[in-house]
Order: structure tokens, then sequence, then C-alpha cells
């Protein structure tokens, strides 16, 4: 379950409609530069788990009964009003006053992660910090007009896989290398040399926006 938004669709909203009591008192201690995004980043949390207990489960939730804790790194969790009988997983990403939060069956569709980004230019210096040498190579080879998409969704990628295995960019982005099939929308992924069965999706939202998600389907 996927549920992008903007701040721009939530800004008149009352934060009581969908934080509870204890995300309130964190939001307020919040730098104000970062307030659009962690407010736009947990609405898009909860409607992802409001909508995904509401289809399958007909339990219908309050948002702001809907509690996100991050307890690991880049690895968010959530409480509910009730007893889980299913394991679930989350993840959450933001940019630019846009966030998606996703949610996904630990049995059926493993670990998830997703990230959002603007696709940009990357300083060569810094493709050469977290793309492998076959990876810089595919993407001098690709057209100049494709090279930013491409070093976009190789980093956002890795960073989808890293949250997925809540490790985030402590764990050196080099250790994994991905084999992008642009044409077919396939990449397979390895860390350290060895093949994660993982599911591995991308979209493009306002031409200038990059949403990739990565399942790890099989146990690490």
């Amino acid at each position: 379950m996927v549920f992008l938004s903007s701040f721009k669709q939530i800004k008149t909203l009352p934060v009581q409609n969908y934080l509870s009591k204890k995300e309130i008192d964190l939001y307020n201690n919040i730098l104000p530069a970062k307030k659009e995004d962690w407010l736009v980043g947990r609405y898009s949390a909860k409607e992802a788990v409001h909508n995904y207990f509401l289809d399958n489960f007909q339990k219908d939730f309050k948002l702001n009964k809907i509690e996100i804790i991050r307890k690991k790194i880049n690895k968010p969790i959530y409480k509910l009003p009730i007893k889980e009988k299913i394991k679930t997983n989350i993840s959450i990403s933001h940019c630019d006053g846009f966030a998606v939060g996703v949610i996904s069956e630990s049995k059926k569709d493993g670990l998830v992660g997703v990230d959002i980004e603007k696709i940009r230019n990357f300083k060569y210096a810094l493709l050469k910090e977290f793309l492998s040498k076959e990876e810089l190579e595919h993407i001098k080879k690709a057209k100049c007009s494709s090279q930013p998409f491409l070093a976009t969704l190789f980093w956002s990628i890795k960073e989808s896989y890293l949250k997925a295995i809540g490790r985030g960019l402590v764990y050196h982005p080099k250790f994994i290398e991905l084999k992008i099939n642009l044409e077919d929308k396939i990449c397979e992924l390895y860390d350290k040399n060895k093949k994660i069965p993982a599911k591995i999706e991308w979209q493009v939202f306002k031409k200038e926006y990059l949403i990739a998600k990565v399942n790890i389907i099989a146990p690490l």
C-alpha cells in the first residue's frame, strides 16, 4: 500500500486531526525548516496504514490514533489502538514538500523501503562516492538526457534498500551494486556481491520527481 501526498494538500488541516499528543509535542520541537516535510511524511505514512487496515480488515482508525515512532535508523514503526495480528513494516520519505508512505506485509512482501528524490545532476565526485565502477560506466554510456534520471535512480534504489534493512547511510552504498535495465524496468540488487531477492519498482511524477520502492522478498 503506497500513499503520496504534498504539504499543499494538508496545510489547512489541523494537526490534531492526524497527530497524537506525543507527536504534537515532537512537532513543536522540530526546526521550522523541517516542519512541513515532517508533517507530510507523517500524514502519508498514516494514510498508508489507515488504508491498508481499512481495505484488508475493515478496521477504520482515526489518523491521530495511529502513532509513528522511529526506533531504528531510517526504520519507523507504528502503534495502533488495537493489537496487530499480522506483522507489517513501513517506510517514509519526503522531498520538497512531497512525501510518500508505504506499508508492507512482512510475510508476503518482506521488508520495505521507499525514497523520493528530485531528478537532478550529480557532481562526478559524489557519483564516485556511491557508485561502483560498473555503475559509473553505465551512466557514462547513457544518453546525456538520461544521465540525471539514471544517477538519481541509482541513488534512490540504494537508499530504499538501506531503509528496508534499517541501516540508512551508515552502511556504505558502494557495498550495494545495481544492474538496471531501464527499457524493461528491471533491476537486480547485489549486497557485497550477494544477489538479494527483491522486488524493485520506480515511477516518475510531475516530470521531475522519482519514487523508488524496494521490497526484500526473502530473509537476509
